[in-house]
């Protein structure tokens, strides 16, 4: 791919599949888009594709569109994807099946929408520490890493405009200074946890919601 620009795109500048990673990248230019990446059961953008691409007029660039269902191995969601002030927009359900591990850096802002879940079938660590908190939070939400769907605005986060974290039968993981805001459902623990498979949780804050911590056998 080559000489190639973008323009005037609804959602985002290109789409990235299933660990997609083009063998040749060049002279790439993103213009008048909400977010230049879209990445669907990937966390990772190549670097081939960002050491060769080029953010150009008119790209907002606020946040990093990301869904679907990981693959086995680790995945890593790191602090401001596209630089200071940006955030993960979960912009349908994400999931992490049995076999995948789902990392969250320490400083790490998700935001959500339209009822949508971060599903857990396998291991979630969130590594937040204190004052470096891993927050998830409604889309709309401008007091946390600013005006993200930029309006100005024009909107304002609602109590359960997402649905929230699940950590369902046979998941497990470590979870340290996380907060959790405007959601139906903060934290949901369905039937798991066990010494073999431990489900740890360590300053754990949920704020806005319609139910706060749930657990259920």
């Amino acid at each position: 791919y080559s000489d190639i620009t973008t323009d005037g795109q609804s959602i985002a500048s290109l789409y990235i599949s299933q660990n997609s990673t083009p063998s040749v990248f060049s002279n790439i230019t993103y213009t008048n888009a909400p977010s230049p990446y879209q990445l669907f059961a990937q966390t990772t953008i190549p670097a081939i594709i960002t050491s060769n691409d080029t953010f150009g007029t008119g790209l907002v660039a606020k946040y990093q569109r990301i869904s679907g269902t990981l693959s086995s191995g680790t995945h890593t969601l790191a602090a401001n994807p596209l630089g200071a002030s940006t955030v993960w927009y979960m912009y349908a359900d994400l999931t992490v099946p049995s076999g995948a591990t789902l990392d969250i850096d320490a400083n790490t802002v998700i935001k959500s929408s339209n009822n949508f879940d971060l599903f857990v079938d396998g291991t979630l660590n969130v590594n937040g520490t204190p004052n470096n908190e891993v927050i998830f939070t409604d889309f709309r939400d401008d007091t946390v890493a600013g005006d993200s769907n930029d309006d100005t605005n024009g909107s304002a986060p609602g109590i359960s405009n997402w649905e929230g974290i699940d950590f369902r039968p046979g998941s497990q993981g470590t979870v340290n200074s996380l907060i959790v805001q405007h959601v139906q459902e903060g934290v949901l623990v369905q039937n798991t946890g066990s010494i073999s498979a431990p489900l740890n949780f360590t300053d754990l804050t949920i704020n806005n919601g319609v139910n706060g911590l749930r657990i259920y056998q």
